[in-house]
């Protein structure tokens, strides 16, 4: 991230359970905004205790594709068909719109 021009320290990565690692980062002050992937019941759960940060959530396995425009859909349409159906859309990340 910082080879593409972003500032030494503005995108930071933390792993770790959600039960440890994910409760800090919701409930800390440092914390200025917060994105999460997941169900429904554990997206209200982090909105509930965010206070006043910002919080983007995907609930619900509600899997966007974004096609840059420069894309080519002949090679584009056919992977986003695979995958919205391989394995009968049964994957938390399969295409769903």
């Amino acid at each position: 991230a910082e080879q593409a021009g972003l500032p030494a320290g503005a995108l930071n990565v933390v792993t770790g359970s959600g039960g440890t690692v994910g409760d800090l980062l919701v409930t800390d002050p440092r914390v200025k905004v917060i994105t999460f992937t997941g169900s429904p019941a554990v997206g209200i759960n982090i909105r509930n205790r965010a206070g006043l940060k910002r919080v983007t959530l995907e609930l619900g396995s509600n899997s966007a594709v974004i096609v840059d425009r420069d894309a080519n859909l002949d090679d584009v349409i056919p992977r986003c068909i695979f995958g919205a159906f391989a394995y009968s859309g049964q994957v938390c990340i399969s295409v769903q719109r």
